[in-house]
């Protein structure tokens, strides 16, 4: 059977393995104040063995001590208001900062009608159908592209082309300023074929199209020409009907990229057609 004193170690031990300990002067006040009554019968079931009620009788009394201790902790001067010293009040912790969640760019599709780029170095402007909308790299890298399908149109300024398609070195002297150096200078890339170029002209300006298609083979990133911004690349067999006009000094490209070899690759020129054909400049 445990004694009085057994169980005054036992509350002190408990107590020494919290964040505050009580004092022993605290503790004995507070244990003279417990009376010794008889507790209460458990409504647990009855154990078998004789020393396992002895030690519910011996857990009743003790959880009785504590929850007695526990009250007498609120007068224990220093660890509630009320008397002695009263501790600091707890610092403000920050508010939450809120943030916007992240989400992916909404492409909104532009209805039919006519439209021009913003910021070329010339007024462009030309007649989208339905299902398309603005694919814009930079400055000089404006277009559209169809949603959901193959196709696109771009317009570019060209400065240079690559030496070697595996390589982003570019050509050093540049290529020259005319339609016919850049036709000649694309034609020619290591790897890629080209149809024969032939004399076109948009809303009045003179200049060349051919069809420029790189490999099937993978072998390395096939760079091909370069705008004032980037190096641009393209796909194992994506095809470029390209239109290249000179208005009025300046060298303007026009892209239709698509995949060769896809199902849609008739759809998506026939679409670009209709688009470059539309095209009008504003020098």
């Amino acid at each position: 059977m445990s004694t009085d004193r057994d169980t005054a170690r036992i509350v002190r031990s408990w107590l020494e393995e919290g964040v505050t300990a009580l004092p022993d002067r605290v503790l004995d006040a507070v244990l003279d104040q417990v009376p010794t009554t008889r507790q209460r019968r458990s409504l647990w079931r009855r154990l078998a063995y004789d020393g396992d009620r002895s030690f519910a009788a011996l857990a009743a009394a003790a959880a009785s001590i504590v929850v007695v201790v526990l009250v007498g902790l609120a007068f224990v001067p220093g660890l509630a208001p009320g008397g002695g010293a009263t501790p600091a009040p707890p610092s403000p912790r920050p508010s939450p900062t809120v943030e916007a969640s992240p989400t992916e760019p909404v492409e909104t599709l532009l209805p039919p009608g006519r439209y021009s780029l913003q910021g070329y170095p010339i007024g462009v402007s030309f007649t989208v159908p339905s299902g398309w909308l603005w694919c814009i790299t930079n400055q000089y890298e404006q277009g559209v592209c169809r949603r959901g399908a193959n196709g696109g149109v771009q317009f570019l300024i060209v400065d240079n082309v690559v030496e070697d398609p595996c390589f982003e070195t570019l050509r050093d002297p540049p290529v020259g300023p005319s339609v016919d150096d850049l036709v000649t200078a694309l034609s020619g890339l290591s790897r890629f074929t080209a149809t024969t170029p032939v004399d076109i002209t948009v809303d009045g300006y003179a200049g060349k199209e051919f069809t420029l298609t790189a490999p099937s083979v993978p072998g390395c990133t096939m760079r091909t020409w370069a705008t004032p911004e980037r190096i641009n690349g393209v796909g194992l067999n994506e095809a470029n009907l390209m239109r290249i006009v000179d208005v009025q000094g300046t060298r303007v490209v026009i892209a239709a990229p698509y995949p060769r070899l896809a199902l849609d690759a008739d759809e998506a020129i026939a679409l670009a057609r209709q688009i470059m054909d539309s095209v009008t400049f504003t020098p």
